[in-house]
């Protein structure tokens, strides 16, 4: 159901913390659209274009991307008509610079929207066990884990149906892992003092079950949206 006003919810977390999949949750309930900026990045790289293998490369050593890439592929997705009524990001803004420059963005689009920042915080051991055990479908991009979700037919995507189309994200290493939350710790954290500062934070413990901290995220956006 659509939000009275045009909403856009942002999941701040570490890598693996859940964000995906809590946006997905979202999505269906807001009725907008996930965007997820690891998988715009993804999406360029498999385009096999020159930036394309310059992400690979930064990507696949678990070094941050460039701003301005980053800026640029976003501009170009919240652009689009789907976007109009609000949207959901995950994995943006990754540091204040970001933060600042999304804030500019959205004034260029002169248009009044109810932020929202989600903290969803997780130990740093759930966050590497949860990420060397994930996979996804490549046709639909819907997220499992070998933990915790796995299709409910065995080979076959419970969302799109595809059977056998299933992968792994090839930064999804524990060497890479560490590396990724050692620049989180570094670059990140400081968004999650800045929106806070803002009073546009809502803080959930993303250590629990999914359905837990959906109905977290749930309970705490209702005393400030009517969805």
């Amino acid at each position: 159901m659509k939000t009275e006003d045009s909403t856009i919810v942002i999941l701040i977390g570490p890598p693996g913390c859940g964000k995906g999949t809590q946006g997905e949750i979202l999505s269906e309930k807001l009725g907008n659209i996930t965007i997820s900026t690891g998988n715009l990045l993804r999406d360029e790289m498999k385009s096999q274009t020159s930036l394309g293998k310059k992400l690979r490369t930064t990507m696949c050593t678990g070094k941050l991307v460039d701003d301005q890439i980053v800026l640029n592929l976003l501009k170009a997705k919240i652009l689009t008509e789907i976007c109009s009524d609000g949207f959901i990001l995950d994995g943006f803004p990754r540091n204040i610079k970001q933060a600042n420059e999304l804030e500019e963005l959205l004034d260029t689009l002169r248009k009044s929207f109810k932020l929202v920042a989600i903290d969803v915080s997780v130990s740093d051991k759930k966050i590497i066990n949860r990420i060397v055990n994930r996979y996804y479908c490549t046709e639909c991009k819907t997220n499992y884990n070998k933990l915790y979700k796995n299709p409910i037919k065995k080979n076959i995507c419970d969302v799109c149906g595809s059977e056998g189309k299933f992968a792994v994200r090839e930064d999804d290493t524990e060497e890479i892992v560490r590396k990724r939350l050692k620049e989180y710790n570094k670059q990140t954290a400081p968004v999650i003092s800045y929106y806070k500062k803002k009073g546009v934070l809502l803080k959930v413990n993303g250590d629990e079950a999914v359905d837990k901290v959906s109905h977290e995220i749930d309970s705490k956006l209702k005393k400030i949206l009517t969805y």
